[in-house]
Protein backbone atom coordinates (compact mmCIF):
# COMPACT_ATOMS: atom_id res chain seq x y z
CA UNK A 1 0.00 0.00 0.00
CA UNK A 2 2.85 2.39 0.88
CA UNK A 3 4.48 1.77 -2.51
CA UNK A 4 1.22 2.63 -4.31
CA UNK A 5 0.83 5.75 -2.19
CA UNK A 6 4.41 6.94 -2.85
CA UNK A 7 4.12 6.19 -6.57
CA UNK A 8 0.88 8.20 -6.73
CA UNK A 9 2.58 11.21 -5.13
CA UNK A 10 5.44 10.90 -7.60
CA UNK A 11 3.06 10.71 -10.57
CA UNK A 12 1.33 13.87 -9.36
CA UNK A 13 4.65 15.74 -9.52
CA UNK A 14 5.52 14.94 -13.14
CA UNK A 15 4.44 16.27 -16.50
CA UNK A 16 1.28 14.37 -17.36
CA UNK A 17 -1.45 16.58 -15.89
CA UNK A 18 -4.30 14.51 -17.32
CA UNK A 19 -3.02 11.53 -15.30
CA UNK A 20 -2.93 13.74 -12.23
CA UNK A 21 -6.49 14.91 -12.75
CA UNK A 22 -7.68 11.31 -13.12
CA UNK A 23 -5.83 10.26 -9.96
CA UNK A 24 -7.22 13.17 -7.94
CA UNK A 25 -10.74 12.52 -9.20
CA UNK A 26 -10.56 8.78 -8.54
CA UNK A 27 -9.15 9.01 -5.03
CA UNK A 28 -11.51 11.88 -4.12
CA UNK A 29 -14.50 9.79 -5.25
CA UNK A 30 -13.31 6.77 -3.24
CA UNK A 31 -12.77 8.91 -0.12
CA UNK A 32 -15.84 11.14 -0.50
CA UNK A 33 -17.93 9.32 2.12
CA UNK A 34 -15.17 9.87 4.72
CA UNK A 35 -14.72 13.59 4.00
CA UNK A 36 -16.67 16.28 5.85
CA UNK A 37 -16.49 19.58 3.98
CA UNK A 38 -16.71 22.63 6.20
CA UNK A 39 -19.76 24.74 5.26
CA UNK A 40 -17.87 28.04 5.32
CA UNK A 41 -15.27 26.84 2.81
CA UNK A 42 -17.96 25.29 0.60
CA UNK A 43 -19.98 28.53 0.61
CA UNK A 44 -16.86 30.52 -0.29
CA UNK A 45 -16.20 28.11 -3.15
CA UNK A 46 -19.74 28.51 -4.48
CA UNK A 47 -19.55 32.31 -4.33
CA UNK A 48 -16.14 32.61 -6.04
CA UNK A 49 -16.93 29.94 -8.66
CA UNK A 50 -20.29 31.57 -9.44
CA UNK A 51 -18.59 34.93 -9.98
CA UNK A 52 -16.00 33.36 -12.30
CA UNK A 53 -18.63 31.49 -14.31
CA UNK A 54 -20.86 34.57 -14.48
CA UNK A 55 -18.04 36.68 -15.86
CA UNK A 56 -17.11 33.89 -18.29
CA UNK A 57 -20.54 34.06 -19.93
CA UNK A 58 -20.15 37.83 -20.12
CA UNK A 59 -16.48 38.14 -21.16
CA UNK A 60 -16.01 34.72 -22.83
CA UNK A 61 -12.42 34.46 -21.65
CA UNK A 62 -11.60 30.76 -21.17
CA UNK A 63 -9.21 31.61 -18.33
CA UNK A 64 -12.26 32.38 -16.18
CA UNK A 65 -13.69 28.94 -16.89
CA UNK A 66 -10.31 27.33 -16.22
CA UNK A 67 -9.99 28.87 -12.78
CA UNK A 68 -13.56 27.93 -11.84
CA UNK A 69 -12.52 24.31 -12.51
CA UNK A 70 -9.24 24.85 -10.64
CA UNK A 71 -11.18 25.93 -7.53
CA UNK A 72 -13.26 22.75 -7.47
CA UNK A 73 -10.15 20.61 -7.99
CA UNK A 74 -8.33 22.49 -5.24
CA UNK A 75 -11.08 21.86 -2.71
CA UNK A 76 -11.31 18.17 -3.64
CA UNK A 77 -7.54 17.79 -3.40
CA UNK A 78 -7.23 19.71 -0.12
CA UNK A 79 -9.83 17.53 1.60
CA UNK A 80 -8.32 14.37 0.10
CA UNK A 81 -4.92 15.31 1.54
CA UNK A 82 -6.56 16.19 4.86
CA UNK A 83 -8.07 12.68 4.88
CA UNK A 84 -4.63 11.19 4.13
CA UNK A 85 -3.10 13.26 6.94
CA UNK A 86 -5.47 11.66 9.45
CA UNK A 87 -4.79 8.13 8.19
CA UNK A 88 -1.90 5.90 9.24
CA UNK A 89 0.03 6.53 6.03
CA UNK A 90 3.72 7.46 6.46
CA UNK A 91 3.51 10.74 4.57
CA UNK A 92 6.91 11.94 5.76
CA UNK A 93 8.72 8.91 4.34
CA UNK A 94 6.83 9.08 1.03
CA UNK A 95 7.72 12.76 0.53
CA UNK A 96 11.36 12.04 1.33
CA UNK A 97 11.53 9.28 -1.28
CA UNK A 98 9.94 11.47 -3.97
CA UNK A 99 12.36 14.30 -3.09
CA UNK A 100 15.39 12.01 -3.44
CA UNK A 101 14.11 10.56 -6.74
CA UNK A 102 13.80 14.05 -8.24
CA UNK A 103 17.11 15.55 -7.07
CA UNK A 104 19.18 12.42 -7.79
CA UNK A 105 17.66 12.17 -11.27
CA UNK A 106 18.62 15.80 -11.96
CA UNK A 107 22.19 15.17 -10.79
CA UNK A 108 22.46 12.03 -12.93
CA UNK A 109 21.19 13.98 -15.95
CA UNK A 110 23.90 16.57 -15.39
CA UNK A 111 26.57 13.86 -15.30
CA UNK A 112 25.25 11.88 -18.29
CA UNK A 113 24.12 14.18 -21.15
CA UNK A 114 22.61 11.28 -23.11
CA UNK A 115 20.35 10.51 -20.14
CA UNK A 116 19.36 14.17 -19.99
CA UNK A 117 18.39 14.05 -23.68
CA UNK A 118 15.97 11.22 -22.91
CA UNK A 119 14.38 13.12 -20.02
CA UNK A 120 14.10 16.30 -22.09
CA UNK A 121 12.32 14.30 -24.79
CA UNK A 122 9.64 12.86 -22.53
CA UNK A 123 9.42 14.93 -19.35
CA UNK A 124 10.74 18.45 -19.91
CA UNK A 125 11.38 20.85 -22.80
CA UNK A 126 13.05 19.24 -25.79
CA UNK A 127 13.71 22.63 -27.40
CA UNK A 128 15.07 24.26 -24.24
CA UNK A 129 18.68 24.64 -23.21
CA UNK A 130 20.41 21.34 -22.54
CA UNK A 131 22.30 23.12 -19.79
CA UNK A 132 19.10 23.63 -17.78
CA UNK A 133 18.28 20.32 -16.19
CA UNK A 134 14.93 19.37 -14.65
CA UNK A 135 14.82 15.56 -14.68
CA UNK A 136 11.26 14.33 -14.22
CA UNK A 137 9.94 17.83 -13.44
CA UNK A 138 8.32 19.76 -16.28
CA UNK A 139 9.23 23.39 -15.68
CA UNK A 140 12.52 25.06 -14.84
CA UNK A 141 11.00 27.11 -12.01
CA UNK A 142 9.26 24.09 -10.47
CA UNK A 143 12.57 22.40 -9.62
CA UNK A 144 13.49 24.98 -6.95
CA UNK A 145 9.83 24.98 -5.86
CA UNK A 146 9.87 21.22 -5.18
CA UNK A 147 13.29 21.45 -3.51
CA UNK A 148 12.82 24.54 -1.33
CA UNK A 149 9.27 23.65 -0.27
CA UNK A 150 10.34 20.19 0.87
CA UNK A 151 13.52 21.42 2.59
CA UNK A 152 11.91 24.27 4.50
CA UNK A 153 9.18 21.97 5.81
CA UNK A 154 11.78 19.31 6.67
CA UNK A 155 13.73 21.96 8.59
CA UNK A 156 10.56 22.96 10.46
CA UNK A 157 9.70 19.31 11.16
CA UNK A 158 13.13 18.94 12.75
CA UNK A 159 12.26 21.92 15.00
CA UNK A 160 15.05 23.83 13.24
CA UNK A 161 17.64 21.33 14.42
CA UNK A 162 19.94 19.87 11.80
CA UNK A 163 21.64 16.53 11.34
CA UNK A 164 23.89 14.98 8.72
CA UNK A 165 20.92 13.64 6.75
CA UNK A 166 19.35 17.09 6.49
CA UNK A 167 22.67 18.64 5.40
CA UNK A 168 22.97 15.99 2.68
CA UNK A 169 19.43 16.80 1.47
CA UNK A 170 20.26 20.50 1.54
CA UNK A 171 23.44 20.03 -0.51
CA UNK A 172 21.71 17.84 -3.10
CA UNK A 173 18.74 20.21 -3.26
CA UNK A 174 20.81 23.36 -3.71
CA UNK A 175 22.84 21.81 -6.55
CA UNK A 176 19.73 20.36 -8.26
CA UNK A 177 17.98 23.74 -8.06
CA UNK A 178 20.91 25.69 -9.49
CA UNK A 179 21.13 23.24 -12.39
CA UNK A 180 17.59 24.21 -13.43
CA UNK A 181 18.41 27.85 -14.23
CA UNK A 182 19.33 31.30 -13.00
CA UNK A 183 16.06 32.15 -11.28
CA UNK A 184 16.55 29.31 -8.80
CA UNK A 185 19.11 31.54 -7.05
CA UNK A 186 16.22 33.61 -5.65
CA UNK A 187 14.24 30.90 -3.80
CA UNK A 188 17.43 29.04 -2.84
CA UNK A 189 18.90 32.24 -1.33
CA UNK A 190 15.70 32.84 0.65
CA UNK A 191 15.82 29.27 1.98
CA UNK A 192 19.50 29.51 2.95
CA UNK A 193 19.06 32.89 4.66
CA UNK A 194 16.13 31.46 6.63
CA UNK A 195 18.18 28.46 7.75
CA UNK A 196 21.27 30.55 8.59
CA UNK A 197 19.19 33.13 10.46
CA UNK A 198 18.87 30.72 13.38
CA UNK A 199 22.22 30.91 15.24
CA UNK A 200 22.09 27.24 16.31
CA UNK A 201 24.68 25.11 14.50
CA UNK A 202 25.79 28.26 12.64
CA UNK A 203 29.41 27.15 12.13
CA UNK A 204 28.28 23.75 10.81
CA UNK A 205 25.73 25.35 8.48
CA UNK A 206 28.10 27.92 7.01
CA UNK A 207 30.94 25.40 6.56
CA UNK A 208 28.70 22.90 4.80
CA UNK A 209 27.12 25.61 2.66
CA UNK A 210 30.46 27.03 1.53
CA UNK A 211 31.71 23.53 0.71
CA UNK A 212 28.59 22.84 -1.37
CA UNK A 213 28.79 26.13 -3.28
CA UNK A 214 32.54 25.73 -3.87
CA UNK A 215 31.97 22.24 -5.28
CA UNK A 216 29.22 23.54 -7.55
CA UNK A 217 31.43 26.40 -8.76
CA UNK A 218 34.25 23.97 -9.50
CA UNK A 219 32.14 21.60 -11.60
CA UNK A 220 29.72 24.16 -13.12
CA UNK A 221 31.83 27.30 -13.49
CA UNK A 222 30.03 28.54 -16.61
CA UNK A 223 26.70 28.55 -14.76
CA UNK A 224 28.21 30.60 -11.94
CA UNK A 225 29.47 33.15 -14.49
CA UNK A 226 26.00 33.17 -16.03
CA UNK A 227 24.40 33.92 -12.65
CA UNK A 228 26.95 36.67 -11.89
CA UNK A 229 26.33 38.26 -15.30
CA UNK A 230 22.58 38.27 -14.62
CA UNK A 231 23.15 39.93 -11.24
CA UNK A 232 25.18 42.75 -12.86
CA UNK A 233 22.50 43.18 -15.54
CA UNK A 234 19.79 43.60 -12.89
CA UNK A 235 21.98 46.09 -11.01
CA UNK A 236 22.29 48.12 -14.21
CA UNK A 237 18.53 47.94 -14.67
CA UNK A 238 17.99 49.24 -11.13
CA UNK A 239 20.49 52.07 -11.66
CA UNK A 240 19.72 53.19 -15.20
CA UNK A 241 16.20 51.93 -15.95
CA UNK A 242 14.66 50.21 -18.95
CA UNK A 243 16.15 52.65 -21.48
CA UNK A 244 19.70 51.52 -20.74
CA UNK A 245 21.58 49.65 -23.48
CA UNK A 246 21.82 46.00 -22.34
CA UNK A 247 23.35 44.67 -25.55
CA UNK A 248 26.62 43.89 -23.73
CA UNK A 249 24.75 41.18 -21.83
CA UNK A 250 23.31 39.57 -24.94
CA UNK A 251 24.46 36.07 -25.90
CA UNK A 252 25.59 37.59 -29.21
CA UNK A 253 27.96 39.92 -27.44
CA UNK A 254 31.61 39.00 -27.06
CA UNK A 255 31.34 40.07 -23.42
CA UNK A 256 28.23 38.03 -22.60
CA UNK A 257 28.18 34.43 -21.37
CA UNK A 258 26.74 32.28 -24.14
CA UNK A 259 24.51 29.34 -23.15
CA UNK A 260 22.83 27.31 -25.89
CA UNK A 261 19.15 28.20 -26.39
CA UNK A 262 19.24 30.72 -23.55
CA UNK A 263 17.88 34.23 -23.95
CA UNK A 264 20.26 36.20 -21.73
CA UNK A 265 17.91 39.16 -21.39
CA UNK A 266 14.95 37.07 -20.19
CA UNK A 267 15.17 38.47 -16.62
CA UNK A 268 14.33 41.90 -18.04
CA UNK A 269 11.38 40.42 -19.95
CA UNK A 270 10.19 38.86 -16.69
CA UNK A 271 10.30 42.23 -14.93
CA UNK A 272 8.27 43.84 -17.71
CA UNK A 273 5.67 41.05 -17.49
CA UNK A 274 5.47 41.33 -13.70
CA UNK A 275 4.63 45.04 -13.81
CA UNK A 276 2.61 44.97 -17.06
CA UNK A 277 -0.98 44.87 -15.68
CA UNK A 278 -0.14 47.25 -12.85
CA UNK A 279 1.24 50.10 -14.95
CA UNK A 280 -2.33 50.64 -16.20
CA UNK A 281 -4.08 49.06 -13.23
CA UNK A 282 -7.46 50.67 -13.90
CA UNK A 283 -7.69 48.77 -17.21
CA UNK A 284 -7.38 45.41 -15.45
CA UNK A 285 -9.70 45.69 -12.48
CA UNK A 286 -12.30 43.49 -14.22
CA UNK A 287 -11.94 40.42 -16.46
CA UNK A 288 -10.69 40.77 -20.03
CA UNK A 289 -12.59 39.48 -23.07
CA UNK A 290 -9.33 38.30 -24.67
CA UNK A 291 -6.82 35.89 -23.13
CA UNK A 292 -3.47 37.56 -22.46
CA UNK A 293 -0.49 35.21 -22.16
CA UNK A 294 1.99 36.14 -19.43
CA UNK A 295 4.28 33.97 -17.29
CA UNK A 296 4.07 35.60 -13.82
CA UNK A 297 1.07 34.32 -11.86
CA UNK A 298 -0.27 37.63 -10.48
CA UNK A 299 0.15 39.34 -13.86
CA UNK A 300 -1.47 36.50 -15.82
CA UNK A 301 -4.45 36.34 -13.49
CA UNK A 302 -4.87 40.13 -13.20
CA UNK A 303 -4.68 40.62 -16.97
CA UNK A 304 -7.27 37.89 -17.63
CA UNK A 305 -9.67 37.66 -14.71
CA UNK A 306 -9.08 41.14 -13.28
CA UNK A 307 -7.18 42.37 -10.22
CA UNK A 308 -10.21 42.21 -7.93
CA UNK A 309 -10.96 38.55 -8.63
CA UNK A 310 -7.23 37.75 -8.54
CA UNK A 311 -6.95 39.17 -5.04
CA UNK A 312 -10.02 37.16 -4.04
CA UNK A 313 -8.52 33.92 -5.38
CA UNK A 314 -5.26 34.40 -3.49
CA UNK A 315 -7.12 35.15 -0.25
CA UNK A 316 -9.42 32.16 -0.80
CA UNK A 317 -6.47 29.82 -1.31
CA UNK A 318 -4.53 30.77 1.81
CA UNK A 319 -7.64 31.11 3.99
CA UNK A 320 -9.00 27.73 2.87
CA UNK A 321 -5.71 25.98 3.66
CA UNK A 322 -5.79 27.44 7.18
CA UNK A 323 -9.40 26.38 7.76
CA UNK A 324 -9.12 22.87 6.29
CA UNK A 325 -5.83 21.88 7.92
CA UNK A 326 -6.31 23.86 11.12
CA UNK A 327 -3.02 25.72 10.65
CA UNK A 328 -1.89 28.48 8.25
CA UNK A 329 0.97 28.08 5.82
CA UNK A 330 4.21 29.27 7.50
CA UNK A 331 5.30 32.73 6.39
CA UNK A 332 8.51 31.41 4.84
CA UNK A 333 6.51 28.90 2.78
CA UNK A 334 4.16 31.63 1.53
CA UNK A 335 7.18 33.74 0.55
CA UNK A 336 8.80 30.87 -1.37
CA UNK A 337 5.51 30.06 -3.09
CA UNK A 338 4.95 33.68 -4.18
CA UNK A 339 8.54 33.95 -5.45
CA UNK A 340 7.97 30.94 -7.72
CA UNK A 341 4.53 32.24 -8.68
CA UNK A 342 6.16 35.49 -9.82
CA UNK A 343 8.31 33.49 -12.22
CA UNK A 344 5.56 31.24 -13.56
CA UNK A 345 1.91 30.98 -12.56
CA UNK A 346 1.52 28.37 -9.83
CA UNK A 347 -1.62 29.23 -7.85
CA UNK A 348 -4.15 26.36 -8.18
CA UNK A 349 -1.89 24.59 -10.73
CA UNK A 350 -1.95 20.86 -10.00
CA UNK A 351 1.69 19.92 -9.39
CA UNK A 352 2.72 22.83 -7.14
CA UNK A 353 -0.61 22.63 -5.29
CA UNK A 354 -0.21 18.88 -4.62
CA UNK A 355 3.36 19.25 -3.40
CA UNK A 356 2.61 22.27 -1.21
CA UNK A 357 -0.47 20.75 0.44
CA UNK A 358 1.17 17.36 1.03
CA UNK A 359 4.16 18.96 2.74
CA UNK A 360 1.90 21.23 4.79
CA UNK A 361 -0.27 18.28 5.85
CA UNK A 362 2.85 16.40 6.91
CA UNK A 363 4.03 19.39 8.95
CA UNK A 364 0.65 19.75 10.69
CA UNK A 365 0.69 16.02 11.44
CA UNK A 366 4.21 16.24 12.89
CA UNK A 367 3.23 19.16 15.14
CA UNK A 368 0.16 17.29 16.40
CA UNK A 369 2.29 14.24 17.13
CA UNK A 370 4.79 16.29 19.14
CA UNK A 371 2.02 17.96 21.12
Amino acid sequence: MFLIFTTTIFLLTIKFQIVGNILVGAFSALSFSHIKIKPFVFCLLLIVSSILLGWFFFAENLVLLKYSFYLIRFLALAYLIFFIMNSNMNLSRALEIVFFVHVITILLCSIFPSLNDIFREYFSYKGGSEHRITGFIAGYEFVPFVVTTYLVYDYLNLSKNIDLKFLMKLALGVVASLLSGRYSVVPVSILLIYILWDPNYFATKITFLLATLASFAFFYGEMILNIIQTAFMLIDFAQFGAEHDFSAYSSDSSEGVSIDNQYNLSPLSLIYEIIFPFTSWSDYLLPSAVEISLDPGPSYMSANIGSLLTLGLYVFFFKSVRIIFGAPLPGIVILLFLVIDLKYRSLYVLMPMVWLLLNHANNVSQIKRLN
